[in-house]
């Protein structure tokens, strides 16, 4: 069986994305809390490996709202888990460690974890990654 390659999400997807969920680049970087600068960069040049899943759960998210409460570590772990992921799986997908994973997971992850990780169990579940 050969591993299907992932496609490259470019800025340009990302601009698409943040277009079609309706947001700003402000809109959308306080909804993941993070800096519109970051937003700003990421549509010019190549945006984190966790943004393509990030922006697939916002609209994942959008259908129902009121479901999602904040993600405290302990629940960012459970997620992980029920969606089948190792902590060095999920590292690997987002850009940082498997330390960094499990330092959440103890801790506070960051806004952006609870989009991402929904975003990636849905393209997962459609194999598009």
């Amino acid at each position: 069986m050969t591993k299907k390659s992932r496609s490259v999400f470019t800025g340009f997807d990302l601009k698409d994305a943040r277009d079609r969920l309706g947001m700003t680049q402000r809109e959308l970087a306080d909804e993941l809390c993070i800096a519109r600068t970051s937003v700003i960069k990421a549509e010019r040049d190549t945006p984190k490996p966790w943004m393509e899943a990030a922006c697939i759960g916002l609209g994942g998210m959008r259908i129902y709202r009121e479901g999602f409460s904040n993600l405290t570590g302990e629940r960012f772990g459970r997620m992980r888990e029920k969606f089948g992921f190792t902590a060095e799986m999920l590292g690997s997908e987002w850009g940082v460690t498997e330390r960094t994973i499990r330092s959440w997971e103890h801790g506070v992850p960051p806004a952006w974890a609870l989009p991402a990780i929904v975003g990636l169990s849905i393209m997962t579940s459609l194999d598009v990654r």
